[in-house]
C-alpha cells in the first residue's frame, strides 16, 4: 500500500488511503465531524467518558466492555439490524477465537440469515456511530484487521476475537 515511513494506511469506504501518521489524529477527527459521530446532546451515553486522544491512546488496552456493556450490546442486536448483524458476527468468531475470519467467510455464513455484503459493509459503518452514541466511545468489541496487514494473501478484511473476549461473549449469550 504505501511505502513511506511514518504513513498508516486508513480503511474509508473500504478504500485504503496512505495518510501521514503525524495527521492521523487530525484525520480522524475531521472524519467523525464529517460523519456526525460526535454525541448529539439528547443522548444518554452509557459506560466510559468519551476519551480525549492521548487518553485513547494511552488507554488503549484497556478494556471497555464489561459484563453490563457486552451484555447492553447484545440486546441491541436482538432487535436485529446493522447491530444485529454485529451480533451474528460475533457469534460467529466466538467459535473460532484468535481465528482471523476473512469477509468473504462471514458472508458465505451470514447468506442463510438474509445478509447480503451492502448490509455487512453498512453494519460496520453503524457500529462505529452506534457506539459513540450510545457507550461514549468506540472501542469495537471484535477486531477487524486488512489482510494483507496482518500477512493474508486476500486484500479483504479479516474479523476476529480474542479468547478472552469470545469466552466472556459465549458466557453472555448462552452459547
Amino acid at each position: 500500500m504505501t511505502d513511506q515511513p511514518g504513513e498508516r494506511p486508513v480503511l474509508i469506504n473500504w478504500a485504503l488511503l496512505a495518510v501521514p501518521q503525524a495527521l492521523l489524529p487530525r484525520f480522524n477527527r475531521e472524519i467523525e465531524r464529517y460523519l456526525g459521530l460526535t454525541p448529539s446532546a439528547g443522548d444518554e451515553p452509557v459506560g466510559s467518558p468519551i476519551l480525549s486522544e492521548t487518553e485513547e491512546t494511552e488507554k488503549h488496552d484497556r478494556d471497555v466492555w464489561t459484563d453490563d456493556l457486552l451484555s447492553q450490546f447484545a440486546a441491541t442486536g436482538r432487535r436485529g439490524g446493522a447491530i444485529g448483524i454485529v451480533v451474528r458476527v460475533m457469534d460467529i468468531c466466538a467459535e473460532r477465537p484468535e481465528e482471523p475470519i476473512p469477509t468473504s467467510e462471514l458472508l458465505r455464513l451470514l447468506e442463510p440469515h438474509g445478509v447480503q455484503r451492502g448490509q455487512l459493509k453498512m453494519a460496520w459503518t453503524h457500529l462505529s456511530r452506534h457506539l459513540k452514541s450510545h457507550y461514549r466511545h468506540n472501542r469495537w468489541p471484535l477486531t477487524g484487521e486488512w489482510g494483507p496487514s496482518i500477512g493474508r494473501a486476500s486484500s479483504e478484511v479479516y474479523y476476529h476475537l480474542s479468547t478472552a473476549r469470545a469466552q466472556q461473549w459465549k458466557r453472555l449469550r448462552g452459547l
